[in-house]
């Protein structure tokens, strides 16, 4: 995918011819989505099939309860049970209790005999759920790939988490039984590159970007799932459609629209910035020494706030378009106007007069 800046014109559809981190016999499939949002384009394609053979992202389960499992099973303390305890554990017949083994997938499309397993980066949470009143609890967090379970007779909330994909099933067991819980996640991956208009150089440290859901509650908003993601890793998802907002420095120079993450695939989205690089001076001549102690508030031509920063010779990435600074200093007030285009790296001095 790539985004642009207001102004662009589209690229032509992008062609895959395979990706380098997903290496499946299957072939190369590629679909395209371009959504315009504000005048911005985007270019997506999802490369072959994704296994868990990629880059991982720091996975971090979203805050919240231990006591609704399946509409928010992260959260609460956990009970990680070692590994030889629970081998001595198993070992023991108990017609009390039953033995659950736990397996996800990234998709349905194959026979179960054929699927690939997830075999890494799963984190499992059990959750005994209590009669009418008496809520739930955490009792058991594995992160092994394909982990056995002892539980006694009951009923449970199970939850497989895949980075910020998850899924949550309700098992009931009984007494003396093995039994096999497969979960489908219907997971897929997204890697946002980010650029600038024009082939310029991102500055190291300066792109970041968050993922929010595509629906809105009643107020218009939408749900955050994700933030401050470092470009070119990939995030597990659940397949759907997310909506993207890409932040390049600290001011206005942002863009956003919408992705589509398909099961088992990996979606690549190059987003591409339309910026340039200002640094602010308030001289007592042309081209004299910057004054110290300064505070400055950049607007927009309308008088809408952009920033407000501080400094001898601050330096942001402004969105192209008009603007006027007020520099501070000694209790008065300085003014200027000026207006930036895309790739600019500009100089504006503020005369003290």
């Amino acid at each position: 995918m790539r985004f642009g800046s207001p102004g662009c014109r589209p690229r032509g559809l992008l062609a895959g011819t395979g990706s380098g981190v997903a290496r499946s016999a299957l072939g190369v499939m590629i679909s395209v989505l371009l959504i315009a949002f504000s005048g911005a384009y985007a270019d997506t394609h999802a490369q072959g099939t994704w296994t868990t053979d990629t880059q991982q992202s720091p996975a971090s389960p979203p805050p919240g309860s231990d006591t609704v499992p399946g509409v928010a099973p992260f959260g609460g303390m956990t009970t990680v049970v070692p590994r030889g305890l629970q081998d001595d554990a198993l070992a023991k017949a108990d017609p009390r209790s039953a033995l659950v083994t736990l397996e996800a997938f990234l998709t349905s499309d194959n026979d179960l005999a054929n699927r690939r397993a997830i075999d890494r980066g799963l984190v499992w949470r059990v959750f005994a759920l209590g009669g009418e009143g008496q809520g739930t609890k955490l009792v058991a967090t594995r992160r092994d790939p394909t982990p056995t379970i002892k539980l006694p007779s009951g009923k449970y909330a199970i939850n497989a988490a895949f980075g910020r994909a998850y899924l949550t099933h309700i098992v009931e067991v009984r007494g003396g039984e093995r039994k096999r819980e497969p979960f489908i996640l219907n997971a897929g991956g997204l890697r946002v590159i980010v650029d600038v208009a024009g082939g310029g150089r991102v500055p190291k440290g300066k792109a970041r970007y968050d993922i929010y859901s595509d629906e809105r509650d009643q107020s218009g908003a939408r749900r955050r799932i994700l933030t401050n993601v470092r470009p070119g890793l990939i995030t597990r998802l659940n397949s759907g459609i997310y909506h993207i907002v890409s932040r390049l420095g600290d001011a206005n120079a942002l863009v956003s629209a919408e992705v589509a993450v398909e099961s088992g695939k990996l979606t690549e989205a190059v987003v591409s910035h339309e910026a340039a690089k200002v640094t602010f001076k308030l001289v007592q001549t042309a081209a004299g020494e910057a004054i110290a102690d300064t505070q400055w508030i950049i607007m927009t031509r309308a008088g809408d706030i952009v920033m407000e920063t501080a400094g001898a010779v601050p330096t942001h990435l402004l969105a192209p378009g008009e603007y006027s600074v007020s520099a501070r200093w000694g209790g008065k007030l300085f003014t200027r106007t000026f207006d930036v285009k895309s790739g600019d790296t500009v100089e504006v001095e503020v005369m003290m007069n």
